[in-house]
């Protein structure tokens, strides 16, 4: 996804968490509240890391904020 478009949800007000190993973005995961339910927007985990839970991680902890 370029850039711009994280830029343009940013500005629409949508959230961002990420997952850090050492220091590293490894998943990212955007989200916009729309009513009363939440939208995912984008979510992403780098390939090297993917198979590690860490999608479902921060899926979880987006449910539990």
């Amino acid at each position: 996804m370029p850039l711009e478009a994280l830029e343009e949800e940013f500005d629409a007000g949508a959230l961002f968490y990420g997952f850090f190993m050492e220091d590293e973005l490894v998943g990212l995961v955007s989200i916009s509240q729309r009513d009363e339910a939440l939208k995912i927007n984008d979510m992403a985990v780098l390939p090297e890391y993917q198979g590690r839970g860490i999608g479902g991680a921060l899926l979880n902890f987006v449910k539990e904020t």
